[in-house]
């Protein structure tokens, strides 16, 4: 088996809705890392939004409110308020809930649930927890609850507080407190409060002080405007009956927030941060007596003009066991979201401490965790005007990415639209492969450099550098694998064939650096255009007017080619340089120092300046002193602020306006991007490939080149015009095609008597066909396929993906063709006659396994024929050729409403929606197996011929609007170069109807679904489209006119197969079908060996012909042993399905090598 693979940047589609925002969440996460979003939605109900690997969309939204209804006589249940905890041991998760029922609240729980349950879709178990706490405010209002799971040496302690107002309606709303106790009664315990809180101020946070033995709740407020904070035990360890005793601790002045989390240790015990102007606060384990002072282990860093962790709103603390880290994530009043962290133990050591820096802005609220698998934070954030996204930071390499919560779709018409990395993957076998060895039957496992969420084949998978995920390829031996992305930056995949086998390395940005390579000057980005305009059709230059002269021409062309020159030094697959390697003494690193050690750009109004060498250096000794091999070391009056690069790139994303110079410094064999903001020098080590074209990023950013435009240029758009020009030529052809169709089979008996006369002469003149002395085994062909420009591209197959996984979802009105009745004899003695034949058809098909589709890949087309006359020429005379004789009878009666069923209008999740949105039309059944076609046939055409099949002219209006297939033929016979064209398209419009085709073929065969097979139907016009374009030749011979009678009696075969009674009667299904497809198919196959026979010095490209015609027959022939009465096993007839699909696609494959080379007149 062989790979064949490639990537682009482009605009893709999910059949999905966004989650819409919600009231209040937190998350947690599975044993596997995958998230548990916990939410009260807008509408009171409380949700769990689950990450779900290898489904659809990758989420799932469950009620677990809801059924509570059921406990309170039915009445409407509003989820208030919640708190969520998890062993950290077993990773169970616990749930408490106060719900609001007719203007009372009432408290639920429910604890120990499994965070891997498979399904949670039957909610959770609740249990009830009514007050019995002693005289009951009316109503009972619950404004908080607080839940904690603590982890001790003893085994874990769950820890549970409840606040309710004292006086429900008093202006000041104070809160008494209560505890639960979960085994005995009563359940409802008073806390007292020594001092009073209002509701509106509380912030509480949960954990253990040393020599408490149980859990305390630590607590911040005011009342009449007085701030106070206390601890607290939740009960008097040593005298039970007792209040606790309370420890006041003092505050800072402004502090507006607090958080606990463990202290790494196994007591159990607590850190409690505190938030204020002044900065970052802790009261450590040992110092949370009476009267304690916190400790500054963070001053506030200053952004804006305002201390950053002033007016801090909502803070959540954690500590990361795998990488003994404690991490903090803070929002301020600004809005502005960001974390800290040190190395657990350290807490109390302020050089510990990373540096804090806005990486996000227009916060409204978050939640976090970190993966207990690859220790990376997972944020989920609600930002301003936009839906709740979930953030991830790459272990490795520290870059953010962003995507949004994709649920499964509640209408057809539901897209998400996002940029993406899509990569095609095509798992191809090779003539050196077992015959047993079968691509539909083969697993290929998937890595990844770093941790990242993609979809392969349509599902969610979260791929790690660990542990390889098995999956197979669809139908057609393809993947199609999507990394939404919001910046050039992409993680890397590996695919292997064993788990532990050599890997293929999948560079999504391998095309966006190709053509980034072939900037070396100034002029090449002059003459640079990218499409623009409302379907992409116009173009426009890359560079703005006021960037685009010669002097930022030069420094951008400069700065690219000095980046490019970074990346070959780092790591190709994505990882991080070893630290190790920039450690090395100078001499040792010689072959990896740069020309230049030390460049710059300085941004002005007129564009970009380039310095370098001493210019630059002095540039940059006027912000920083020199140290060590390289320049950047310490700033002379203001240390650098170091970030990791990540960190970095978010940091500046907003503030790109006030940055009036950059310099890259080659620094103990690393290099250092450095900046100057606000007067404050920032630096980051370009440590991998995704640092680098960031730092590219923000080059063309700041001269007005956006993400969009990089996209326009490094990526790929559909240029919409140009492919609805293509469609609407093919949608004509095929409709006056199908409208001739019924036609053509009333002349098909004669014309198939027609091409059995003198039978024993075509056999003997094929039998002594010579092979040419450059002959080319069929395998040998097909290989030529990756050589053609286009054909191994994602977006040829954009179409096609999104026709394969929206076909279950689509609706149209479609109904069944004709009417079986009447034909109940004639069924009877087609398959008396198939059956009484059976014993020789089967051995003749075995035969013709064994000895030709087997061994297909190292014979040549010639040989083919020769084994395949030898052993079926008397079996196309005898019983073949009476079979599709009679089979025709049926088809000419059912195929009357043919063209009703391909006018009927289909709703296609994606694709109908993007359809109307480019032409203003509702997409028909027949519109959209052409815009299928039309996609690969005009991106291809265009890659091999540097045009577009069918511009804009009278030549290609001509053809949309010709009325019949006579003045269609005319046209072409007048215009060999539209012909041609026409064929070409044709041809490549073979290799995606070969794909689709095979994949419903085998959904429908398996669902039975009416629109499914009306589009597996459909779609098999554009897998016989040669066949097709034959039909519009001329002049016309006995050969054409057989080829074009057994392409109508298979087009017609495959619409009853599909969307007639028939497909329902077993004589249909179980006989007849089956044993006519192997006949018909086998008869196929003699037009294309009559022409080669009667070509005088065929070309390369006659042979190819050959070759499809000929894969594309032993496929179809392989149907037999779908015959009910041969009684073939399971295995057996699933290895008969996929050959024969292997054999499909292996036509498509060689029709476009035959266009391909008809352009090139090969």
């Amino acid at each position: 088996m062989k790979f064949s693979t490639s990537s682009e940047l482009m605009l893709n589609q999910k059949h999905a809705e966004v989650m819409s925002p919600d009231k209040a969440f937190e998350v947690l996460q599975t044993q596997s890392g995958q998230s548990l979003f916990f939410s009260i939605g807008t509408d009171d109900v409380f949700y769990v939004t689950r990450e779900v690997g290898n489904s659809v969309t990758g989420w799932e939204k469950v009620d677990l409110s809801s059924r509570l209804s059921s406990s309170h006589g039915g009445k409407t249940v509003a989820a208030k308020r919640f708190d969520i905890s998890q062993n950290s041991a077993t990773m169970a998760i616990d749930l408490i809930l106060a719900i609001t029922v007719d203007g009372e609240d009432f408290l639920h729980v429910s604890t120990g649930n499994p965070a891997d349950l498979v399904d949670w879709s039957d909610g959770v178990e609740w249990t009830a927890m009514p007050w019995d706490g002693g005289n009951a405010p009316s109503p009972l209002t619950i404004t908080n609850v607080y839940h904690l799971n603590i982890a001790t040496s003893s085994g874990p302690v769950l820890t549970c507080f409840v606040e309710v107002l004292r006086n429900p309606g008093h202006g000041l709303e104070l809160i008494d407190r209560y505890y639960l106790d979960f085994d005995g009664l009563p359940r409802w315990h008073k806390h007292a409060l020594a001092i009073d809180f209002s509701a509106s101020s509380v912030v509480t946070a949960l954990g253990q002080r040393p020599g408490d033995f149980v859990s305390c709740i630590y607590s911040f407020g005011s009342v009449n405007g007085v701030e106070q904070m206390i601890a607290c035990p939740r009960i008097n360890a040593f005298r039970p009956g007792t209040a606790p005793s309370p420890a006041r601790l003092s505050i800072p002045d402004g502090t507006t927030y607090i958080a606990s989390c463990s202290d790494g240790s196994s007591s159990g015990n607590t850190n409690l941060f505190v938030a204020a102007p002044g900065g970052l606060y802790m009261f450590a384990p040992n110092n949370q007596k009476d009267f304690a002072d916190p400790v500054l282990v963070l001053p506030s860093p200053v952004t804006d003009g305002v201390p950053l962790f002033a007016g801090v709103t909502r803070m959540a603390a954690r500590v990361d066991p795998a990488k003994s880290r404690t991490v903090l994530w803070c929002r301020n009043a600004q809005g502005n979201l960001f974390y800290v962290s040190c190395p657990t133990g350290q807490e109390a050591t302020q050089s510990a401490w990373s540096t804090p820096v806005p990486l996000y802005r227009g916060v409204e609220d978050f939640a976090f965790y970190l993966n207990v698998n690859h220790a990376y934070t997972v944020l989920f954030a609600q930002i301003s005007g936009q839906q709740i996204v979930q953030l991830t930071q790459d272990p490795t390499t520290s870059v953010w990415s962003s995507r949004t919560i994709n649920l499964p779709p509640t209408s057809v018409d539901k897209v998400v639209e996002f940029q993406s990395f899509t990569t095609q993957l095509t798992l191809e076998k090779e003539a050196s492969d077992d015959e047993n060895v079968l691509v539909g039957d083969t697993d290929v496992y998937f890595t990844s450099t770093s941790p990242v969420s993609i979809y392969i084949n349509n599902e969610y998978y979260v791929l790690s550098p660990s542990v390889p995920i098995p999956t197979r390829p669809d139908a057609s031996g393809a993947f199609t694998i999507i990394q939404a992305t919001d910046s050039l930056a992409a993680v890397q995949y590996q695919a292997r064939l064993t788990p532990s086998g050599a890997p293929l390395e999948i560079n999504p940005l391998a095309k966006a650096f190709a053509k980034l390579e072939g900037i070396t000057s100034g002029d090449d980005l002059a003459d640079i255009q990218i499409p623009t305009g409302t379907n992409w059709s116009s173009t426009k230059p890359l560079l703005p007017s006021d960037a685009n002269n010669s002097e930022t021409r030069d420094a951008l062309a400069q700065a690219v080619s000095n980046l490019l020159e970074a990346k070959s030094t780092l790591p190709s697959d994505g990882s991080v340089q070893d630290p190790q390697s920039t450690k090395l003494a100078p001499a040792a690193r010689s072959l990896a120092t740069p020309r230049v050690r030390t460049w710059g750009l300085s941004f002005n109004k007129d564009g970009l300046k380039y310095v370098e060498g001493d210019e630059a250096s002095k540039s940059l000794s006027a912000k920083v002193s020199t140290s060590g091999d390289g320049l950047v070391r310490r700033a002379a009056v203001r240390n650098p602020i170091t970030l990791l690069w990540g960190d970095f790139q978010e940091f500046v994303r907003d503030l790109l306006d006030g940055l009036e110079d950059m310099f890259l410094d080659f620094v103990d064999g690393a290099w250092k991007f450095v900046c100057e903001i606000g007067g404050q020098i920032y630096e980051a080590v370009l440590d991998c490939v995704n640092a680098v074209v960031g730092a590219l990023e923000f080059i063309f950013d700041k001269v007005k080149v956006f993400f969009e435009d990089l996209i326009a240029w490094l990526g790929f758009l559909f240029n919409w015009d140009d492919i609805i020009r293509t469609q609407r030529v093919m949608k004509n052809l095929f409709k006056r095609y199908g409208e001739n169709m019924v036609d053509s089979l009333d002349t098909a008996q004669d014309s198939i008597s027609e091409m059995f006369e003198s039978w024993e002469d075509k056999i003997a003149q094929w039998a002594g066909l010579p092979d040419p002395d450059n002959s080319q085994a069929l395998g040998s062909f097909q290989s030529q396929k990756s050589s053609v420009g286009g054909a191994s591209d994602p977006q040829c197959s954009w179409g096609s993906h999104h026709v394969k996984n929206g076909a279950s979802a689509s609706v149209s009105s479609v109904s069944n063709l004709g009417d079986s009745s009447g034909f109940g004899a004639l069924l009877d003695g087609l398959k008396n006659m198939v059956e009484s034949q059976a014993d020789e058809v089967i051995g003749t098909v075995e035969q013709i396994k064994t000895d030709v589709i087997d061994q297909i890949q190292t014979l040549t087309p010639i040989e083919i024929v020769k084994r395949l006359v030898g052993i079926s020429a008397n079996l196309m005379l005898g019983v073949a050729k009476n079979v599709v004789v009679s089979v025709i009878e049926i088809l000419k009666s059912i195929m009357q409403g043919v063209m009703n069923l391909l006018d009927a209008t289909i709703e296609i999740p994606i694709i109908s929606k993007i359809y109307k949105l480019v032409t203003g039309s509702n997409l028909s059944m027949l519109d959209l197996v052409c815009l299928v076609a039309a996609i690969p046939s005009t991106i291809i055409y265009k890659a091999i011929a540097n045009k577009t099949p069918f511009p804009e002219g009278s030549a290609t209006s001509s053809l949309m609007k010709a009325s019949s297939i006579g003045s269609i033929r005319s046209q072409l016979a007048a215009s060999p170069d539209v012909m041609e064209r026409v064929v070409v398209t044709f041809n490549i419009a073979a290799l995606v109807g070969s794909g689709v085709y095979v994949v419903l073929d085998q959904v429908q065969a398996a669902n039975a679904i009416p629109v499914i097979g009306a589009l597996s139907a459909s779609s098999f016009l554009v897998f016989v489209a040669p066949a097709i374009a034959a039909a519009f030749a001329m002049p016309d011979t006995p050969t054409i006119r057989f080829n074009n009678a057994m392409t109508a009696i298979a087009v017609s075969k495959s619409f009853v197969d599909n969307v007639s009674p028939l497909r329902s009667n077993p004589l249909w299904t179980e006989a007849v079908g089956p044993g006519s497809e192997t006949m018909i198919n086998l008869l196929w196959t003699v037009p294309a060996i009559t022409t080669i026979a009667d070509v005088d010095g065929p070309h390369a490209s006659d042979f190819v012909a050959l070759g499809a015609a000929l894969a594309a027959g032993l496929g179809g022939s392989l149907a037999f042993f779908d015959m009910k009465i041969l009684a073939v096993s399971g295995p057996v007839k699933l290895v008969a399905e996929l050959v024969a699909a292997g054999l499909n696609i292996s036509y498509g494959a060689l029709s476009l090598v035959y266009g391909s080379l008809l352009v090139l007149d090969l």
